[in-house]
C-alpha cells in the first residue's frame, strides 16, 4: 500500500489540481466565476428585501425621493406616484430579481454537482488503469482490499472534499460580498457583524479542528480493517463455515463496526455544533446592533429599521452561510487522511510507471525460448529463488518441469510470461531478449492455465473470452475452444450452454470442469506457447488423466510448458527439466529423469524415517 503521508487542505487542493486534466482545470475557473456572480446577485436580493421592508415603514418618503422621481419621470412610470403602485412595483422586481438569482443558483448547483462526479470518475480511472499496468511483482507486497479500498474512497475526494470547498468558497464569497455591501451603508454595524461572525467562526474553528483530524484518521483506519474482514471472510467463505469461525469473524467486524460507529457519531456532533453556537451569535449581535443604533449612536427610527431589516436580512443569508463553513471545514478535515491515501496511492503508480512503461515491440516465436543463466531474488528475500538456471525450449516441443514445492516451478513460470525480470541473465525469444518492451506482445502469444484458475460470476462464454465484451465475443470460436477442451459433453449438460451462468469462482463446477474452462480460455487467443502451472494438482486421478488427456492433444500445434507434482502429469514429455532450491539438478528425456526423481524422492524419505 502506498505511504500515506499528513497533508493540509492547500497542499491537498494543490495536488488535485495539478493531476487533473485541463478541461477539468477550466471547469474549476468557471464554477468560481460563477460562484462569485451568483454571490452578487444574492447580495442584490439582499439589499432589495431589505430597502424594501424599510420603505413599508415610511412609504411616502421614499416614493417622494429623489431617486424614485427620476426614475418615474425618465421612463414615464406615473404609477410610481401612489404608494400601492409603488409597492406592486417593487414586488415584481423582487420575485423576478429572486426568481432569476435561484435559477442560476441551481445551475451553478447542477454543475458543480457534475464536476464532482466527474472528479470522482478520473480519480477512479486514474487508480483502476494505474493498479493494472504496476508490474506484477508489485502486488507481492500488496493486499488486495487495501486496493479495492483506494478505488472506493474516491468519492471522499469528490463529494467530501471537493463539494466541501466549493460550498466553502462559495459561502465565503457571499458573507464577503454582503459585508462589503453593508460597510457602504453602515460601516460600524458592519464592523461588528464581521468581528463577532468572523471570530466566533474562528474560534470554533480552533476549538474542533484538532479532534476532528484524530478522528478522521481514526475511521480512516477502522474503514480499512472493515474492509479487510468483509475480503477475508468472504473470499475464504468455505473454509470459514468448514471450520465453524463465522462467530469469530462476526465478533471482530462487530468491533471496528462499533467503534467506526462511534468515531463517526462524534464527528457528526462536531460538525454539527458549530450552528447551535451560532445561531445564539448571531440574534445576540442583532439585539446588540439594535442597542448600539438607538443609545450610543442617537440613530432615528428611520434608520433603525433600516438598519435592522438589512442586518436581518443579512443574517438570514449569512449565519446559515456561516454555518455552512464551518460544517464545510469539518468535512475538508475528515477526507484529508482519505486524500492523502489516494495521492500516495497516485504517486507511487507514477513514480513506478515512469522507470517501468516503454514502447510496446513486436516479437515473434519461430524458433526457441531460452533463459540463459537466470538469476532471480524476490525484494526483501535473503537468498535467490532461481540460481544459474539454463533453459532451451525449441518451438513445437513439449517440456515438463518438476521439483519439490518451494523449488521455483512457479518463480520460473513467471519469468517466463515476463511478469517479472531476471535479476541476472536474460530471456531470449528467437534471439531476442525479453524485456519491459516487449513483455506485452509475448504474453499475447500465451495461453496459461494456472492450479486455481480465475472463474468470474459470468457466462460460460464470458469466462472464455475473457476481457472481451459481450457484443464482441466470438461464439463459433468459444465452441471450437471447447471442443478443443474436450468440453463438449459437459455443454450439453448445462440449461443454456455457453449462455450458462456458471457462478463466482465457478462454484457451479467441478474441479476438473474448472480447469477445462481454463484451458479453453487460454485457446481462445489462438497462442503458440501454453503453459499449465499445476494444472492437475487439486484433482483426483480420473480427472488428471482426462485434463492430461486434454492437454497432449495440443502438443502437435502448440509449444507446452507443464508444471506439475504428480510424474504421471509429464511422463509424456520431450524434456523434463528437474528444479530444487532454485537450482537445476538436471534435465533430459522423461525416462531418464523421472526414475532419477523417484530414487531422491525415495531417498529422502528414508533419511527422514532414520532421523
Amino acid at each position: 500500500m502506498g505511504k500515506t503521508n499528513k497533508i493540509n487542505a492547500i497542499s491537498a487542493s494543490k495536488r488535485l489540481f495539478q493531476i487533473l486534466p485541463y478541461k477539468m482545470k477550466v471547469m474549476s475557473g468557471i464554477l468560481l466565476f460563477g460562484m462569485i456572480f451568483k454571490a452578487i446577485i444574492e447580495t442584490i436580493a439582499m439589499g432589495l428585501i431589505a430597502f424594501f421592508a424599510a420603505a413599508l415603514s415610511k412609504p411616502d418618503e421614499i416614493i417622494n425621493s429623489t431617486y424614485v422621481i427620476f426614475v418615474k419621470n425618465s421612463f414615464g412610470l406615473e404609477f410610481l406616484s401612489t404608494v400601492k403602485g409603488f409597492v406592486v412595483a417593487f414586488c415584481i422586481i423582487i420575485v423576478i430579481v429572486v426568481a432569476l438569482k435561484n435559477l442560476f443558483k441551481a445551475y451553478i448547483t447542477l454543475q458543480a454537482g457534475r464536476y464532482n462526479a466527474k472528479v470522482e470518475g478520473f480519480l477512479g480511472e486514474s487508480l483502476v488503469s494505474g493498479f493494472l499496468k504496476m508490474p506484477y511483482h508489485w502486488y507481492i507486497n500488496q493486499n488486495s482490499a487495501d486496493l479495492v479500498y483506494a478505488i472506493e474512497i474516491r468519492k471522499q475526494v469528490g463529494r467530501s472534499f471537493i463539494n466541501s470547498v466549493l460550498k466553502l468558497s462559495s459561502d465565503f464569497l457571499l458573507i464577503f460580498i454582503m459585508i462589503m455591501g453593508l460597510l457602504v451603508i453602515q460601516p460600524l454595524v458592519s464592523c461588528l457583524v464581521f468581528f463577532v461572525l468572523g471570530g466566533s467562526g474562528f474560534l470554533i474553528f480552533r476549538t474542533i479542528r484538532t479532534v476532528i483530524d484524530k478522528i478522521a484518521g481514526e475511521c480512516n483506519r477502522y474503514e480499512q480493517k472493515i474492509n479487510k474482514d468483509c475480503t477475508k471472510a468472504i473470499h475464504g467463505i468455505k473454509d470459514v463455515k468448514i471450520f465453524a469461525k463465522e462467530d469469530t469473524f462476526i465478533k471482530e467486524s462487530r468491533n471496528n463496526l462499533l467503534k467506526f460507529a462511534r468515531l463517526f457519531g462524534l464527528y457528526k456532533f462536531f460538525e454539527l455544533s458549530p450552528s447551535v453556537i451560532l445561531e445564539t451569535v448571531g440574534f445576540t449581535m442583532l439585539t446588540g446592533a439594535i442597542c448600539l443604533m438607538m443609545f450610543g449612536l442617537n440613530a432615528s427610527p428611520m434608520d433603525v429599521t433600516g438598519t435592522i431589516a438589512l442586518l436581518a436580512v443579512a443574517a438570514w443569508k449569512c449565519l446559515p452561510a456561516m454555518e455552512r463553513i464551518l460544517t464545510s471545514t469539518a468535512q475538508i478535515r475528515y477526507s484529508l487522511p482519505f486524500i492523502s491515501t489516494v495521492l500516495s496511492h497516485l504517486d507511487e503508480i507514477k513514480n513506478t510507471l515512469e522507470k517501468t512503461e516503454a514502447r510496446t515491440k513486436e516479437i515473434t516465436f519461430t524458433k526457441e525460448l531460452v533463459l540463459d543463466s537466470v538469476n532471480y531474488r524476490y525484494p526483501k528475500n535473503g537468498r535467490d529463488a532461481l540460481n544459474s538456471i539454463n533453459i532451451n525450449i525449441r518451438m513445437g516441443e513439449t517440456i515438463g518441469i518438476i521439483g519439490p514445492s518451494g523449488s521455483g516451478k512457479s518463480t520460473l513460470v513467471d519469468l517466463i510470461t515476463g511478469l517479472i525480470e531476471p535479476d541476472k541473465g536474460s530471456i531470449l525469444i528467437d534471439d531476442l531478449v525479453l524485456n519491459n518492451e516487449n513483455a506485452n506482445e509475448w504474453r499475447k502469444k500465451i495461453g496459461y492455465v494456472s492450479q486455481s484458475p480465475f472463474i468470474y460470476d459470468g457466462t460460460l462464454a464470458e469466462n472464455v473470452a475473457f476481457g472481451v465484451t459481450p457484443a464482441d465475443i466470438n461464439r463459433e470460436l468459444i465452441k471450437k475452444c471447447c471442443t478443443m477442451a474436450y468440453m463438449d459433453e459437459f455443454l450439453c449438460n448445462l440449461p443454456q450452454g455457453i449462455d450458462t451462468e456458471i457462478g463466482e469462482r465457478g462454484i457451479r463446477l467441478s474441479g476438473g470442469q474448472r480447469q477445462r474452462v481454463a484451458i479453453a480460455r487460454a485457446l481462445y487467443n489462438s497462442p503458440s506457447v501454453m503453459i499449465f502451472d499445476e494444472a492437475t494438482s487439486s484433482l483426483d486421478t480420473k480427472s488428471e488423466a482426462e485434463i492430461k488427456k486434454t492437454i497432449y492433444s495440443l502438443r502437435e500445434e502448440k509449444t507446452l510448458i507443464i508444471i506439475a507434482h504428480r510424474l504421471t502429469t509429464v511422463e509424456d514429455c520431450d524434456c523434463i527439466f528437474w528444479l530444487d532450491k532454485g537450482q537445476m539438478k538436471c534435465s533430459g528425456p522423461s525416462e531418464k529423469i523421472i526414475p532419477l526423481y523417484q530414487q531422491n524422492k525415495k531417498a529422502g524419505k528414508s533419511g527422514k524415517k532414520n532421523q
